[in-house]
């Protein structure tokens, strides 16, 4: 769908060091306007679920199809617990922070510079747990 493979590029803008670019994805996103914003943070929330099934679950399937199957299992191999932690409730807060009239362009961008940081840390994890593999 649109708004899976617009989560896509947004995960893959906050892994980068670029603010300006994430400021700018920010100001897009919040044209659409505060319920489409609610309703793809809340699809996003529901990707990170399935993504934590996959992780945790290895019997479990994912119901998408081939293309955005394929981002899901990548991230979810990609993701720890306390990342998924950290973005599920930064997700959350922010959706409860536009059902209360947040300005929506104001809250995206933090929530960019909140999962970008969330996403960093858990490579910063990786790298360690790699390096203490070898």
């Amino acid at each position: 769908s649109e708004d899976t493979l617009l989560f896509e590029k947004w995960m893959q803008l906050c892994s980068k060091k670029e603010t300006s670019v994430l400021m700018s994805f920010a100001d897009d996103l919040s044209m659409r306007g505060k319920e489409k914003v609610k309703n793809f943070l809340l699809h996003s929330i529901s990707i990170l679920r399935e993504c934590n099934t996959k992780k945790y679950i290895p019997e479990y399937r994912m119901k998408t199809p081939k293309t955005e199957g394929e981002f899901r299992s990548k991230f979810s191999d990609f993701l720890g617990y306390q990342c998924t932690q950290d973005l599920y409730e930064s997700l959350n807060n922010s959706v409860y922070n536009i059902e209360r009239n947040a300005n929506l362009k104001i809250e995206l961008f933090q929530l960019s510079l909140t999962l970008r940081d969330s996403l960093k840390r858990q490579n910063r994890r990786r790298k360690v747990a790699q390096s203490q593999d070898i």
